[in-house]
């Protein structure tokens, strides 16, 4: 098995060849465990586990929307450090992406509270968004 990736920012998913096509192990994991992967749907690792993981029980059945919601890129820092948060005077005001629009959350006066109005947004809008229920 080797690992392979389209780019640098694409997760590197364990593949292997079957016959004259290659074929994400995970993925393979997942129908011998469960069945047939549904016409529409991801088979999405979860949080904190590893893309070459092969473990059905880490495993889980979404859709597009789902899948995305649980991405590592979505967690990037804005400069704050702080995702969704920025600076402005002297206050922080709070925005989260959802389905291509901006949401704005409100303008506080601690980063904390900023960061907070976020995750709770995000947790409204991101019906998979694992990362920020952690928290709850």
């Amino acid at each position: 098995m080797r690992s392979v990736g389209r780019s640098s920012r694409t997760p590197r998913y364990g593949q292997f060849r079957v016959g004259d096509k290659m074929v994400f192990a995970h993925r393979v994991a997942y129908e011998l465990t469960f069945g047939e992967i549904p016409e529409g749907m991801q088979v999405d690792h979860r949080p904190n586990c590893a893309k070459r993981c092969v473990n059905p029980e880490h495993l889980r059945l979404v859709t597009q929307k789902q899948n995305r919601e649980n991405l590592v890129g979505a967690y990037r820092s804005s400069k704050s450090g702080v995702r969704g948060v920025y600076r402005v005077g002297d206050r922080w005001r709070a925005s989260v992406g959802h389905n291509g629009r901006k949401y704005n959350v409100g303008k506080f006066d601690t980063l904390e509270e900023a960061q907070e109005a976020v995750r709770l947004k995000t947790i409204q809008l991101h019906t998979h968004n694992d990362l920020d229920r952690a928290h709850v």
